[in-house]
Parts: structure tokens; sequence; C-alpha cells
């Protein structure tokens, strides 16, 4: 009864909001196994929350007497503040290639290849105003929009190398 209605953790104990972004919930596989219904929830958290801060606000919540829920694995959140040398030269690329000034890096939720490997982040183009289906049906992109990443992704090579 805590999980399944709403996707901000609400239900759970562990809604919270930060300024790079709210937390978000979701239910993954459900499977059901000798009698036993399980399922996996995906929780990403704001990078300003620690995990032990996220399982104290869901304790409450955890076991009730129509069901129990083990937490068995967390993965940290990546993050970079903004003023990080990484993200700077990132983000001088987009600027350089497109202009835009007004317009400063993002933090997202998703997971990501990044976070095998120390000193990695993830880098991608997102234009302003734009959708393009990310993760949807038809999902697409424009030729220009292609060129643009492209010439963005360059740059950022060059100002990485400076590092």
């Amino acid at each position: 009864s805590h999980i399944g209605v709403e996707s901000n953790g609400e239900g759970i104990g562990c809604r919270f909001e930060d300024a790079y972004g709210a937390l978000t919930l979701s239910n993954g596989i459900v499977s059901t196994e000798n009698g036993v219904i399980s399922c996996t929830l995906d929780i990403r958290y704001p990078v300003t929350l620690k995990p032990e801060q996220v399982r104290h606000m869901m304790e409450p919540y955890l076991e009730d007497d129509k069901g129990l829920i083990k937490i068995e694995q967390v993965v940290e959140p990546l993050f970079y503040p903004p003023e990080s040398p990484l993200v700077k030269k990132l983000h001088e690329a987009y600027v350089k290639v497109t202009g835009d000034t007004e317009n400063k890096p993002m933090v997202i939720g998703g997971g990501t290849y990044a976070k095998s490997l120390p000193g990695i982040i993830a880098f991608g183009c997102e234009f302003p105003d734009n959708d393009n289906h990310i993760h949807d049906a038809n999902e697409s992109l424009k030729v220009e929009e292609l060129s643009l990443q492209t010439a963005i992704y360059v740059e950022a090579i060059k100002n990485l190398l400076e590092l």
C-alpha cells in the first residue's frame, strides 16, 4: 500500500526535493516465486541526500502486516558540482558552439555508464524546449541537431585535453 500510486516517494516516506531536482520512485521488475510477490524499486534521490538518510526516511514503511521491503543495493548518485573543472570545460564547449549563455548545465536522475569508473561524467546534448521523446516511442533527433551535437563533442574533447 506504500508504493505504486505515485512517483515522488511520498507513500514510503522519502519525498524530497532540492536545488538539483526531486526524488523519484518507480516500480521495476515484479515477479512471483513460491507464492511470494516481489518487485524492485528504482529510487533516484537528489545528490544532497545520503543513502543512510533515504533509508532512515523509509524505515517506518519497510514492514507491515502486508509485506516487507528489503534494501539490497544502493548505487550512489553521480554528481559533479557546476564549478568543477570537468563540468566547466564541457559547458564551455556547449557555449562556444551554440552561443547559448542562458542555459546552465543540468543534473538528471538517470542511471549512466559513467558510474562505472571514477572521474567520468555523463555528457549529452539536450537542447532547450525540444521534445525528442527520449526513451519513448518514436525517439528522434533532427539532422541539424545531430550536426550541432557533433560540433559540441569535438569542442568538448579539445577542452578536456587541457585538463
